[in-house]
């Protein structure tokens, strides 16, 4: 299903993007960024690199509990794990084991009570991300006066994502119905998984004791309000400092927004990169961007620069200072 939803999340973005880009003058283009104010370039550099102090916070806290964490390892590790999220198609599946894996071997800890750390760590990330997603459909639908046919694209975007996550959870509750045992046998017959047991008992009771240890650590993590609510800030600003990045990318350019229009920009993109089949949803985030910003009255221009260059900035750390550390770890293990 998601494939489905990816495709024609592509189709669509393809379309309005020839729609307009046939309005750029590419000559603007270069001439902005030649004029750029460093200054608050710099800043936007800053603020990705709050985001990612913060994300490792929120890391930290959630672990401290279970194990004597170290910040600055768990900064690496973190690194790592995005440089694979962003390698990866859809929504960031790819970096949870890696950081499960090289956490289990600085920690002698199970990797399936990592992992439910992490899983606890996306699910509230999620919850706030949510909570600007639903802001930003009924902003930008109720209030904002924009292109009929741009508009229309959205409304389209946000039913394909609804019916996406409802096909997710029909499917995840059929999930549930099936009986795990006879899963677990018809899973042992693979023969990958069978030449790693002596018998179909064992590989069952070795499943078992990996997904006991997942719940546990996974709603441990969950007791405590003020822990919880304190997770929940730091996530929220968290994404506070991804919208500043996009924010002070305009007063480089000294262009005059609102922080609400960039909220929304931002907040779509991020949505179409998760849908998207493309690894990281590289290409298809920065077109939403532009055509959100473009659709919100900013000059085709600057919408393209500013959607461009907070993209760069977050594959300079993503991929670049990602890759480092993930042959960091590597070479020290």
């Amino acid at each position: 299903m998601k494939k489905r939803v990816g495709v024609i999340l592509i189709l669509i973005i393809i379309l309005l993007l020839a729609y307009v880009l046939k309005d750029i003058d590419f000559k603007k283009v270069f001439n902005a960024v030649q004029n750029i104010n460093l200054f608050y370039f710099g800043i936007a550099f800053l603020f990705c690199f709050i985001s990612f102090l913060l994300w490792n916070m929120r890391q930290y806290l959630l672990l401290k509990d279970f194990v004597k964490a170290d910040y600055s390892f768990l900064l690496t590790v973190l690194f790592a794990g995005v440089f694979m999220n962003t390698i990866t198609p859809g929504t960031g599946i790819g970096g949870e084991p890696v950081r499960a894996y090289f956490l289990n071997k600085k920690y002698k800890k199970p990797k399936s009570k990592f992992l439910g750390f992490i899983m606890v760590e996306k699910v509230i990330n999620y919850l706030v991300f949510g909570g600007f997603l639903i802001f930003s459909f009924l902003f930008l639908i109720l209030f904002l006066n924009m292109d009929s046919k741009i508009k229309l694209t959205l409304e389209i975007i946000l039913l394909l994502a609804v019916l996406f996550t409802i096909g997710t959870l029909i499917l995840g509750m059929k999930r549930k119905k099936l009986k795990a045992q006879n899963y677990l046998e018809k899973l042992y017959n693979l023969n990958v998984i069978k030449k790693n047991f002596e018998n179909k008992r064992e590989f069952v009771r070795y499943i078992n004791k990996r997904l006991a240890n997942f719940s546990e650590s996974f709603f441990s993590a969950f007791n405590g309000k003020k822990k919880f609510l304190i997770l929940i800030l730091i996530s929220l600003l968290m994404w506070l400092s991804n919208y500043f990045v996009s924010y002070a990318l305009f007063f480089s350019f000294n262009y005059k927004i609102s922080f609400l229009a960039v909220v929304i920009a931002v907040t779509l993109s991020y949505l179409i990169g998760d849908l998207s089949i493309i690894p990281g949803g590289i290409g298809l985030m920065e077109s939403t961007m532009f055509l959100t910003y473009s659709a919100m009255g900013v000059s085709p221009e600057i919408a393209a620069v500013i959607s461009l260059l907070s993209r760069i900035i977050y594959y300079f750390y993503s991929l670049l200072i990602g890759g480092l550390s993930l042959i960091y770890l590597k070479i020290k293990k």
